[in-house]
C-alpha cells in the first residue's frame, strides 16, 4: 500500500492528564519503507483533526496536497449546507 488512513476516535467525554483537562488531541502516524502517505483522522469533543506524514520522494508537493484537502473540505461543507436536514424526531426521515 502507498497510502494508509487511520481513524482514531476519542471517547465522547472530557479527558484529563495529570489533573489538567485536555483541550486538543491529534494523531501522527509514521511513514515506513514503501509507504508514501499516512493520514490520521482523530476526533476529540467537537473537533476533528486530519494529520499526515509523507515521503517527499512519493509526495513531492505536500503543500499542494494540503491545498487540495482544504479545497475538498470546503466543497464538502458547501454540499452539506445544500443537503436536506435529517429530522431527528423521526430517525431515517428527511424534512
Amino acid at each position: 500500500a502507498h497510502v494508509v488512513v487511520s481513524n482514531v476516535p476519542a471517547p465522547p467525554v472530557p479527558l484529563y492528564f495529570a489533573g489538567a483537562k485536555i483541550v486538543q488531541a491529534t494523531g501522527i502516524a509514521p511513514v515506513v519503507d514503501g509507504l508514501g502517505l499516512s493520514l490520521t483522522v482523530s476526533s476529540y469533543g467537537p473537533n476533528l483533526s486530519v494529520a499526515w506524514t509523507a515521503d517527499r520522494e512519493m509526495l513531492p508537493d505536500p503543500v499542494g496536497f494540503a491545498e487540495h484537502v482544504q479545497t475538498a473540505y470546503a466543497a464538502l461543507l458547501a454540499a452539506a449546507d445544500q443537503a436536506p436536514s435529517l429530522d431527528r424526531r423521526r430517525p431515517g426521515r428527511l424534512e
